[in-house]
């Protein structure tokens, strides 16, 4: 039988959600798994209605100084391919073994 550690960063995460009771911890839980993993600066976290692929709840590792208005106009403003839409879009297929 394979341990948690032995699974990886996708092992961790859905270690994680299966104990999550909400978003905020699920956020929490998945933002501190892929920090063991991956070095970063801020992370963002957030959940897109499918219908509109429009963002519905997001959480932020820490105030970034910019607010949502910001995040907005750079998510439904110009194209950009590092919209979280954009990229949710092209993982659609993909599937992490979770």
């Amino acid at each position: 039988m394979r341990t948690t550690t032995q699974r990886g960063l996708a092992g961790r995460i859905g270690d994680a959600a299966g104990r999550c009771r909400d978003l905020l911890a699920l956020a929490e839980a998945v933002c501190a798994a892929v920090s063991r993993e991956i070095s970063f600066s801020f992370g963002c976290f957030a959940t897109l209605d499918p219908a509109t692929g429009l963002i519905s709840w997001a959480h932020k590792t820490r105030p970034l100084g910019a607010g949502d208005e910001e995040f907005a106009a750079t998510e439904y403003g110009a194209a950009d391919i590092n919209s979280f839409t954009e990229i949710s879009q092209s993982l659609s297929g993909y599937s992490c073994g979770v």
